[in-house]
Protein backbone atom coordinates (compact mmCIF):
# COMPACT_ATOMS: atom_id res chain seq x y z
CA UNK A 1 0.00 0.00 0.00
CA UNK A 2 1.39 4.06 -0.94
CA UNK A 3 1.64 6.43 1.52
CA UNK A 4 -1.06 8.15 -0.35
CA UNK A 5 -3.66 5.32 0.16
CA UNK A 6 -2.88 5.61 3.85
CA UNK A 7 -3.22 9.24 3.81
CA UNK A 8 -6.50 9.02 2.27
CA UNK A 9 -7.92 6.05 4.37
CA UNK A 10 -6.92 8.60 7.40
CA UNK A 11 -8.44 11.89 5.91
CA UNK A 12 -11.97 9.72 4.85
CA UNK A 13 -11.83 8.77 8.88
CA UNK A 14 -10.82 4.81 8.72
CA UNK A 15 -9.66 4.39 12.22
CA UNK A 16 -9.07 0.96 11.95
CA UNK A 17 -7.36 -2.05 9.60
CA UNK A 18 -7.03 -5.57 9.64
CA UNK A 19 -3.91 -7.67 7.64
CA UNK A 20 -4.32 -10.95 7.03
CA UNK A 21 -0.58 -12.08 7.26
CA UNK A 22 -1.36 -15.82 8.17
CA UNK A 23 2.58 -16.71 7.91
CA UNK A 24 6.24 -15.47 7.48
CA UNK A 25 7.12 -18.29 5.90
CA UNK A 26 7.98 -17.95 2.67
CA UNK A 27 7.85 -21.92 1.84
CA UNK A 28 4.11 -21.79 3.75
CA UNK A 29 2.74 -19.23 2.19
CA UNK A 30 3.50 -20.72 -1.73
CA UNK A 31 1.59 -23.81 -0.92
CA UNK A 32 -1.22 -21.39 0.32
CA UNK A 33 -0.80 -19.67 -2.26
CA UNK A 34 -0.62 -16.48 -0.50
CA UNK A 35 3.01 -15.02 -1.40
CA UNK A 36 2.88 -12.12 0.50
CA UNK A 37 5.85 -9.32 0.28
CA UNK A 38 6.51 -9.27 4.24
CA UNK A 39 9.15 -6.53 3.85
CA UNK A 40 6.13 -4.84 1.73
CA UNK A 41 3.52 -5.49 4.74
CA UNK A 42 5.68 -4.39 7.37
CA UNK A 43 6.26 -1.06 5.63
CA UNK A 44 2.36 -1.22 5.09
CA UNK A 45 2.13 -2.05 9.31
CA UNK A 46 4.44 0.70 10.08
CA UNK A 47 3.00 3.89 8.08
CA UNK A 48 -0.45 2.69 9.32
CA UNK A 49 0.81 3.16 12.90
CA UNK A 50 2.40 6.21 12.31
CA UNK A 51 -1.04 7.56 11.49
CA UNK A 52 -2.51 6.25 14.46
CA UNK A 53 -4.89 3.73 12.53
CA UNK A 54 -5.76 1.02 15.03
CA UNK A 55 -3.87 -1.77 12.90
CA UNK A 56 -4.59 -6.06 14.26
CA UNK A 57 -3.08 -8.63 12.12
CA UNK A 58 -4.22 -12.13 11.29
CA UNK A 59 -1.89 -15.21 12.00
CA UNK A 60 -1.78 -18.75 11.57
CA UNK A 61 -0.08 -21.55 13.82
CA UNK A 62 -0.10 -25.16 13.24
CA UNK A 63 -0.07 -25.68 9.42
CA UNK A 64 0.96 -29.04 7.86
CA UNK A 65 4.26 -29.60 7.36
CA UNK A 66 4.98 -26.36 9.62
CA UNK A 67 8.39 -26.42 11.73
CA UNK A 68 9.26 -25.24 14.61
CA UNK A 69 11.39 -22.68 12.78
CA UNK A 70 8.32 -21.82 10.82
CA UNK A 71 6.22 -21.36 13.75
CA UNK A 72 8.95 -18.89 15.40
CA UNK A 73 9.07 -17.06 12.55
CA UNK A 74 6.18 -16.00 12.64
CA UNK A 75 5.41 -15.16 16.49
CA UNK A 76 8.71 -13.05 15.56
CA UNK A 77 7.26 -11.45 12.93
CA UNK A 78 4.15 -10.53 14.65
CA UNK A 79 6.33 -9.75 18.01
CA UNK A 80 8.28 -7.05 15.91
CA UNK A 81 5.96 -5.41 14.43
CA UNK A 82 4.02 -2.32 15.13
CA UNK A 83 0.61 -3.57 14.98
CA UNK A 84 -2.03 -3.04 17.92
CA UNK A 85 -3.07 -6.54 17.92
CA UNK A 86 -2.43 -9.90 16.85
CA UNK A 87 -4.95 -12.91 16.68
CA UNK A 88 -3.33 -16.20 16.20
CA UNK A 89 -5.84 -18.36 14.92
CA UNK A 90 -5.50 -22.22 14.34
CA UNK A 91 -5.48 -23.95 10.42
CA UNK A 92 -8.95 -25.91 10.27
CA UNK A 93 -9.55 -28.39 7.10
CA UNK A 94 -12.99 -27.79 6.18
CA UNK A 95 -14.26 -30.33 3.35
CA UNK A 96 -13.86 -28.88 -0.37
CA UNK A 97 -10.79 -26.72 0.73
CA UNK A 98 -7.06 -26.20 -0.31
CA UNK A 99 -6.22 -26.29 3.15
CA UNK A 100 -8.42 -29.74 3.71
CA UNK A 101 -6.57 -30.98 0.41
CA UNK A 102 -3.72 -30.16 2.16
CA UNK A 103 -4.14 -31.41 5.49
CA UNK A 104 -5.13 -35.08 3.49
CA UNK A 105 -1.33 -35.05 1.77
CA UNK A 106 0.37 -34.52 4.64
CA UNK A 107 -1.63 -37.19 6.30
CA UNK A 108 -2.81 -34.68 9.28
CA UNK A 109 -6.81 -35.44 8.62
CA UNK A 110 -7.79 -35.20 12.32
CA UNK A 111 -9.73 -39.14 12.83
CA UNK A 112 -12.83 -38.99 14.36
CA UNK A 113 -13.72 -35.27 13.99
CA UNK A 114 -16.67 -33.30 12.95
CA UNK A 115 -16.24 -29.95 12.22
CA UNK A 116 -18.71 -28.81 14.66
CA UNK A 117 -15.46 -29.88 16.66
CA UNK A 118 -13.02 -27.31 14.81
CA UNK A 119 -11.87 -24.48 17.11
CA UNK A 120 -10.13 -21.71 15.76
CA UNK A 121 -8.27 -20.87 19.00
CA UNK A 122 -6.58 -23.53 20.73
CA UNK A 123 -7.81 -26.71 17.76
CA UNK A 124 -8.29 -30.00 19.13
CA UNK A 125 -5.70 -31.42 17.24
CA UNK A 126 -2.00 -30.04 16.24
CA UNK A 127 -1.21 -30.62 12.09
CA UNK A 128 2.24 -29.44 12.25
CA UNK A 129 5.60 -31.03 12.50
CA UNK A 130 6.11 -29.41 16.26
CA UNK A 131 5.64 -31.69 19.03
CA UNK A 132 2.35 -31.21 21.08
CA UNK A 133 3.42 -29.71 24.22
CA UNK A 134 5.88 -27.43 22.59
CA UNK A 135 3.18 -26.34 19.94
CA UNK A 136 0.85 -25.44 22.96
CA UNK A 137 3.52 -23.34 24.70
CA UNK A 138 4.72 -22.00 21.16
CA UNK A 139 1.04 -20.72 20.77
CA UNK A 140 0.75 -19.31 24.07
CA UNK A 141 3.82 -17.25 24.19
CA UNK A 142 2.64 -15.82 20.56
CA UNK A 143 0.04 -14.21 23.03
CA UNK A 144 1.98 -13.76 26.03
CA UNK A 145 5.04 -12.32 24.29
CA UNK A 146 2.76 -10.11 22.32
CA UNK A 147 0.35 -8.54 24.57
CA UNK A 148 2.94 -8.32 27.30
CA UNK A 149 5.06 -5.20 25.73
CA UNK A 150 4.19 -2.16 27.84
CA UNK A 151 4.91 0.00 24.44
CA UNK A 152 2.13 -1.92 22.33
CA UNK A 153 0.19 -1.57 25.85
CA UNK A 154 0.64 2.33 25.86
CA UNK A 155 0.08 2.50 21.73
CA UNK A 156 -3.54 0.08 21.98
CA UNK A 157 -4.61 2.77 24.68
CA UNK A 158 -3.62 5.73 22.56
CA UNK A 159 -5.04 5.08 18.90
CA UNK A 160 -7.56 2.66 19.91
CA UNK A 161 -10.81 4.49 18.67
CA UNK A 162 -13.42 4.79 20.57
CA UNK A 163 -17.38 4.36 20.54
CA UNK A 164 -17.38 8.51 20.41
CA UNK A 165 -15.31 8.47 17.57
CA UNK A 166 -18.02 6.81 15.38
CA UNK A 167 -20.16 9.87 14.79
CA UNK A 168 -17.23 11.86 13.96
CA UNK A 169 -16.16 9.08 11.62
CA UNK A 170 -19.25 8.81 9.58
CA UNK A 171 -19.42 12.47 9.51
CA UNK A 172 -16.34 12.87 7.85
CA UNK A 173 -16.68 9.90 5.72
CA UNK A 174 -20.48 10.91 4.69
CA UNK A 175 -18.68 14.78 3.68
CA UNK A 176 -15.75 12.98 1.71
CA UNK A 177 -18.62 10.92 -0.26
CA UNK A 178 -20.54 14.22 -0.94
CA UNK A 179 -17.70 16.12 -2.31
CA UNK A 180 -16.26 13.69 -4.45
CA UNK A 181 -19.95 13.19 -5.79
CA UNK A 182 -20.03 17.14 -6.36
CA UNK A 183 -17.02 16.95 -7.90
CA UNK A 184 -17.78 14.03 -10.27
CA UNK A 185 -20.87 16.01 -11.55
CA UNK A 186 -18.83 18.94 -11.71
CA UNK A 187 -16.71 17.90 -14.13
CA UNK A 188 -19.06 15.51 -16.73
Amino acid sequence: MQEHSIDLLKRVGVGEVSVAVETASGRLQRLLGKNLALEKVSRTINMLADRKIFTRGFFMLGFPTETEEEMRSTISFAHASRLHLALFFTPNPFRNTGLYDMFAKAGKLPKDTRTIDYEYYGSPFNASEVPDGKYRWLYRWAYYGFYFNPLRALRIARDRPSVADIPLRAYKLLRNVASFRRLRETSS
